[in-house]
């Protein structure tokens, strides 16, 4: 007895113990607990976790009779174990949000690489949807690119891009573009 009361446990003399172990349906802990219980103490008759939340009763078989043990729950299981669960979701979209920040900047590069791809197979020399639609904006001549309607003409300089004849692999691209798209409006 003097022993129980520094270690906060609660000791009944004698105790007519439950045949078997008790605890709710939902207690996954409690499971652990028990077998735990079992493992580290041969004389466990059984375990109550069921007839109080908050305190586990084990029923001891000792030299003069069966006797009881109390204790508080919280000194053998998590008391709040949905504080995981919580943890793991909010890990979870914090890492997809990041993830998603670097796929995005990812997918810019490729995004502006395939644009000059194409651009480069129809002949044309702008590298940059960014740069190639605020000169059309501006009302400039983009190479490559059809002229905005409404823009005024520039004077012809000598090293203008215009001023040079195209690649022919160029012209044969547009012509072949001309007659797929006659195509598909006669059908």
């Amino acid at each position: 007895m003097s022993v129980a009361r520094p270690l906060e446990l609660e000791l009944a003399l004698p105790v007519d113990p439950p045949a078997e172990d008790r605890r709710l349906f939902y207690d996954f802990s409690g499971r652990v607990v028990t077998e735990v219980l079992r493992d580290a103490l041969p004389q466990v008759i059984s375990v109550d976790l069921a007839s109080s939340d908050r305190r586990v009763s084990v029923a001891l078989d000792g030299p003069h009779g069966p006797y009881a043990l109390s204790f508080e729950r919280r000194r053998v299981s998590a008391s709040n174990p949905h504080q995981l669960l919580v943890l793991m979701v909010f890990t979870s979209v914090l890492m997809t949000g990041i993830a998603m920040i670097f796929l995005r900047n990812q997918l810019r590069p490729i995004r502006r690489l395939a644009y000059a791809a194409e651009e480069y197979g129809k002949g044309g020399s702008c590298l940059s949807p960014v740069r190639c639609g605020r000169a059309a904006q501006r009302g400039h001549r983009v190479p490559g690119h059809a002229q905005p309607a409404g823009a005024p003409e520039r004077p012809a300089q000598a090293d203008d891009v215009w001023n040079q004849p195209r690649p022919a692999h160029a012209a044969d691209a547009d012509e072949a573009r001309a007659v797929d798209d006659r195509a598909r409006h006669a059908a």
